[in-house]
């Protein structure tokens, strides 16, 4: 996944199922957010939509919040159903606080981890939202600098 580069080095892994990550991969595309090399080159970029929307939440979090409200796991998320997926995001931590404020918070697992946003259940949830391309047409896509 990595192409040599620190800043292709992947920095967030979330287990999510693979239709979920194939539905990010198509929203990424259809909003413009492309590979650009590699044998992947043209197919959607996951890593780029959730780059984009961890920016967005960072410049303005109750937006970006106000945006996904509503949002609630559509479909059964048993950990036998999930892969892992490493994806390359621009500000963690902005989406951990946006899973925050959309109620998506971790209710198990070490001390420290529980109360924090649940990055994974707001990406499956966005993923499994009837209207997710429409949900997500607010973020503004920034061409990736070369």
């Amino acid at each position: 996944m990595s192409y040599g580069y620190d800043s292709s080095t992947p920095n967030l892994t979330l287990n999510i199922r693979p239709a979920d990550f194939a539905t990010l991969q198509r929203i990424a595309r259809d909003l413009g957010f492309r590979q650009t090399r590699g044998a992947t080159a043209g197919q959607g970029s996951a890593s780029a939509l959730l780059s984009a929307l961890s920016q967005a939440a960072a410049d303005a979090p109750a937006a970006a919040a106000r945006h996904l409200t509503g949002l609630t796991p559509q479909a059964d998320l048993d950990e036998a159903t999930r892969e892992d997926h490493r994806f390359i995001v621009a500000d963690v931590d902005a989406l951990r606080t946006l899973a925050r404020r959309c109620g998506f918070v971790t209710r198990r697992g070490p001390g420290k981890k529980a109360g924090q946003g649940s990055i994974t259940s707001l990406v499956a949830s966005i993923a499994q939202s009837k209207a997710s391309a429409a949900r997500l047409t607010w973020i503004k896509h920034r061409p990736t600098p070369r």
